[in-house]
This record gives structure tokens, sequence and C-alpha cells, in this order.
């Protein structure tokens, strides 16, 4: 579907870039993962711009996304001036089952605790008017009872959205869950060692010994590829199988998908350049696993695995360590620890960015419904998580699993 809004009609506000002047066009693809491959290049080379630092928003990102989501269909809404790609937003489009009926829900590409996503947007072009041009679509699509926006970062551009919908009367609701530990590693420039980033004295302390007791016992080799080795993906599932991931059943290797996700995804890193796959190891075996992503010279650390096995040695921040020395040799800006935030990252940085889930709902007794239905999973999520003496937000004790054995 293809919708033209030109000159300021259709909902575009007044826009000092000076685009209103030109033809605008609102593109709505509907179908398959294979949509995206039309729009790949074009999409890649608006990530690419400046102010676009995230690599999850790009097409490959999505498309394994899509790919491993089944019983959906999938929408791309993209704004373009002058033929020219300046926005887009992919969403999900799927049936959820509610008590005794059935919901339709648009749903950007991602999940609970995983990665940011946003609108991807070119730098030169307004912000506003970019959001009011893709909300008025996707509210005149009309076919969806509720819009499920996940782990947007504070101050992205899907919050214009909310705006915009709140300013036509639907009902909205925004949960700040997700606060992630992260070290801003340019104020570290020049320095190469690692321990002294930690924001705790006992863990500074920690390490230095840890590392020293390991080197008497026979030596840690730290690797770091940048190629999606199939060995070293499939023994990170083996080991985040065999902790306390495998024994709540969220561990990759627990669902088939995943694992075709994070294979897909790794593959199509390595293939764009900026796959990080690092790894320790001590005595013939590999102990520890960190599967990240170097980007735009920012560092996202994705996934973590260690031995159980070695816990003496605290593998966690043993891999914690060694990803920040390739960081440090490499001159990276940032350092993102995704996820959840949790006591042991916090011994690492208190700096934290905040991520939220939103929510438009349909007008009427529908939307009324699915708004109070909501307020009531989000109470469910929020107690389960306060039943394991845990929270959700900024103040964590362990949301997002176990100390790696300080």
């Amino acid at each position: 579907m293809l919708i033209d809004s030109k000159n300021g009609t259709g909902g575009w506000e007044k826009d000092p870039s000076g685009e209103n002047n030109q033809r605008k066009t609102v593109e709505i693809l509907q179908g398959g993962p294979e949509i995206i491959d039309g729009l790949a290049d074009e999409w890649r080379s608006l990530c690419d711009a400046p102010g676009n630092l995230m690599p999850f928003n790009r097409p490959e990102w999505v498309k394994a996304y899509f790919r491993n989501n089944d019983k959906a269909r999938f929408l791309i809404f993209s704004v373009r001036v002058d033929g020219k790609m300046k926005a887009l937003l992919p969403l999900i489009e799927r049936k959820q089952k509610r008590s005794l009926f059935s919901v339709s829900v648009l749903r950007g590409p991602s999940d609970f605790n995983l990665w940011p996503t946003d609108v991807v947007i070119s730098p030169d072009s307004d912000r506003r008017a970019m959001s009011s041009a893709l909300w008025d679509q996707m509210a005149k699509i009309g076919r969806w009872d509720i819009v499920v926006l996940p782990n947007l970062p504070e101050g992205g551009v899907v919050e214009d959205l909310l705006t915009f919908a709140e300013r036509d009367g639907f009902l909205t609701r925004r949960w700040e869950y997700m606060h992630s530990p992260y070290i801003k590693l340019s104020d570290w420039a020049g320095e190469k060692d690692p321990v002294q980033i930690a924001n705790n004295t006992k863990l500074r302390k920690n390490i230095r010994q840890t590392l020293r007791k390991i080197q008497n016992d026979g030596g840690l080799k730290v690797r770091h590829y940048n190629h999606a080795d199939p060995d070293i993906l499939r023994r990170l599932y083996e080991l985040e199988s065999a902790g306390w991931k495998g024994e709540r059943g969220t561990a990759i290797a627990s669902r088939e998908k995943d694992v075709r996700f994070i294979n897909e995804i790794a593959s199509a890193a390595q293939h764009f350049g900026y796959l990080l796959l690092s790894t320790l190891e001590f005595d013939g075996n590999l102990i520890g696993i960190a599967l990240g992503f170097l980007y735009k010279n920012s560092y996202f650390g994705l996934k973590l695995g260690w031995d159980e096995r070695y816990r003496h040695y605290s593998l966690g921040h043993l891999i914690v360590h060694a990803t920040l020395a390739e960081c440090l040799r490499r001159g990276v800006d940032d350092y993102y620890m995704l996820g959840l935030g949790s006591s042991w990252k916090e011994r690492w940085t208190k700096s934290v960015y905040r991520y939220s889930n939103l929510y438009i709902f349909r007008k009427g007794m529908c939307g009324k419904l699915l708004h109070y239905l909501n307020k009531i999973d989000i109470s469910k999520i929020e107690k389960t998580f306060e039943d394991k003496g845990d929270q959700i937000g900024a103040s964590v004790k362990n949301v997002s699993g176990e100390v790696p054995h300080e």
C-alpha cells in the first residue's frame, strides 16, 4: 500500500528542514521476510548515517528476527522525500489470544529484556515530521488492537509516536523497566588496565587475585574472533544451558528458533564487519565465551556463557575484563552491557541507559479493556521479580542472573 502526503497535508507539521516543500510519501510494505530484500541497500545506507548508533535496527537483524517468528505477517513503514528514504519502522503483525478473544498486535522486532529498537531516521530530516507521518499511517490502517514498541532507548524517536497517539485520543502506556549498564570508555582513553575501570574496590582486588591464581594454575588464553565459528557458538549454547538459564528454560538452546536466530545474526555481523566473538581458554577447554558486536566504535555485549566447573575463577567478570581490554586496545568509545541491570554488573559501573516498552491501544471498549489488562500484565511481571527478591529498574539486586562467583 502506498499513501501520498504532499505539501503539509495528511498530518505533516511545519518542517524547518524545508522538506514540506518536497514530495513526500509513506510506503507500507506487507508480506514475509523477503520484503526486506528490496529495501536492504537503502535501509543500510540510512543506518550508516550519523545518529543511528546501534546495529539492532539494521535489515539483517530485522530479517533474522522476522524469519524466526512463525505465523506472523510483517509490515515496513517508510517515509520518502522526493523518492529518497528518510525514515523507517519495521513491525510484526500477529494474532494473540487474550482470555476468550483474539487480539491483533503490531510489535517492534525485539522481545522482553533483549536489544533496543527505534525508528531509523535520516540525520537531515525533521524528526517530528517523520514521526507524524509514520503515526498517521499506522492509525489509518486501523486493523490493530494494540501496538507494542519494545525496548525503546530514552529519548528515542518512537517516543514521538506516543505523543501523536495521545494527541489523537488513543490510550497509551510507557513502562520503563530496563536499566542497562554501560561504560563510557572515552573517559578512559589511554588506560591499558581494564581492572581500573571497575566501580567496586573489592572487585578490582578480586580480579587481580584471580588473574594471578589462574596464571599459576596453568594460564588463561584470551582470543577474539571476527568470524562466526560454529564450534564456538555451539560451545556458547552448551555453557549457557549448563547454568541457571538452562534450569529456568531461558537458555538459547532451549528453543531451536533462538539458535537459528543467533547463528544467522552472527553470520550477518561477520559479513558486515562488526562481529566480536571472545573466548577464554584454560587447560585446553573453552571455559568462557562472549558474543558481542563492535559497531560505530561502540561495543554491545549480547550473550555470555561460562563453565560452572570453574566457578571459583569468577568467569563472568573475567569475560568482561577480556572484552574491555580488547575495547581499550581498539580505542572504543562506549561499552554496553545489554539486558537488565544486576548487582554484578553494577560492580563495574553505576551508569545506565534507560529503556521502556511503549503501548498504544485502539479507541473504543476493546482498547480500554486491553489497556486495563496490560496494567495487570505489567504488575504480574514486576511481582514475579519482587518475589525472587529482585526489581526491574536501576536499583536491581540480581535481575539478569546469578553473580559470576565472586
